[in-house]
């Protein structure tokens, strides 16, 4: 789950935050973005950044859409709004990352 301090992607305003507190009250759990607005759990997602980092993935020092792990990448071309990977065997984790990076660039 999330913890304050994480960086995450609010659903319906389609923009990052950072989680700020988290409030379990009787009517359920809130957790409260940029110290301004609390939500619901499920209103909230994981960044693309995060979850390739819990894959074992990190960024390039030499590009900001550049994801590696030993010998496997995945880079997302902001000029074709396309993505390229070395991946032949992609596991349902790593197609949500992707996934989520595609939503956070606004390309779905």
């Amino acid at each position: 789950m999330f913890k304050v301090g994480d960086r995450v992607w609010v659903i319906s305003e389609k923009r990052y935050g950072i989680v700020s507190d988290i409030e379990d009250t009787p009517q359920g759990l809130f957790i409260h973005i940029d110290n301004r607005h609390s939500y619901v759990p499920h209103l909230i997602h994981q960044t693309a950044q995060t979850m390739f980092e819990e894959l074992g993935y990190s960024k390039s020092p030499n590009s900001n859409e550049l994801y590696i792990v030993v010998m496997d990448y995945v880079e997302f071309d902001l000029e074709t709004k396309t993505y390229l990977t070395s991946i032949e065997n992609i596991t349902p984790q790593l197609h949500q990352a992707i996934h989520q990076k595609l939503i956070e660039l606004g390309w779905l």
